[in-house]
């Protein structure tokens, strides 16, 4: 099955916003969270897979 390609913009879009998140959040946990989310959603936006697929 072939994998959906998913518009750099918006990946990047989503990466900003949960940066945001991060910095808005109230506790240490909630902005780690959303820190690795926005790490992930940039790296896939630059074609980089830091999650590896069983």
């Amino acid at each position: 099955m072939a994998a959906k390609k998913i518009d750099r913009a918006y990946l990047l879009r989503r990466s900003e916003e949960h940066l945001i998140r991060a910095a808005r959040a109230s506790d240490d946990a909630a902005r780690v969270l959303h820190q690795r989310f926005a790490d992930l959603y940039r790296a896939r936006a630059n074609g980089e897979r830091l999650v590896q697929q069983d």
